[in-house]
């Protein structure tokens, strides 16, 4: 007999399958990243990604008050606009990345990882593209939806509700995906 085979689903579910997590609550309760995990992992990947970007930023608006003349104007302006090129490099990666493995940089290094709510699953880079594109809602209402892990059951954000996401940390091992039809 399956270690699935027999479990019911959670009287609130009212989905077309049952979520890996309340059929795994059975056998083992989901290891849900803290929301200090999760702010490390945010301000390490801010501070990895984009602070060389701000750096060259800060450079080329020195240069360009510099009193240089209109050659420092122009060195300023052409580093500035070198600086944009490597902030979408960065968010490309970023959804590149967590959408294959789970994982960007910071997160990695913290030991945690998104993935599918309904499966435990890699969120595939339209997921990932999806929660990063919303990850501005968490900041409407004075950043509520950063708070909301800190009393959530599964630890989401606003957008992580959103998209089907949950971060979990890497050393609980991944769930069996669990596909039911009622």
């Amino acid at each position: 007999m399956p270690w699935h085979q027999g479990t019911q689903p959670s009287s609130t579910y009212t989905g077309g399958q049952i979520p890996w997590w309340s059929v795994q609550s059975a056998v083992q309760e989901p290891n849900f990243a803290g929301w200090w995990q999760r702010a490390g992992a945010f301000l390490l990947d801010l501070a990895v990604n984009f602070g060389p970007v701000c750096a060259l930023g800060g450079v080329g608006g020195e240069i360009g008050d510099g009193g240089s003349g209109d050659s420092g104007e122009a060195v300023g302006t052409i580093l500035g606009w070198v600086g944009v090129l490597p902030i979408i490099c960065a968010l490309v990666y970023q959804v590149i990345r967590e959408g294959r493995t789970g994982q960007t940089l910071g997160k990695a290094v913290l030991g945690i990882r998104a993935v599918r709510d309904r499966d435990g699953r890699t969120l595939g880079i339209g997921r990932a593209l999806g929660r990063r594109l919303l990850q501005p809602l968490n900041c409407v209402v004075l950043g509520l939806g950063w708070s909301w892990p800190l009393w959530d059951d599964r630890r989401q954000t606003f957008a992580d509700k959103i998209v089907g996401a949950v971060v979990l940390r890497v050393e609980a091992p991944l769930p069996h995906p669990v596909a039911f039809q009622q």
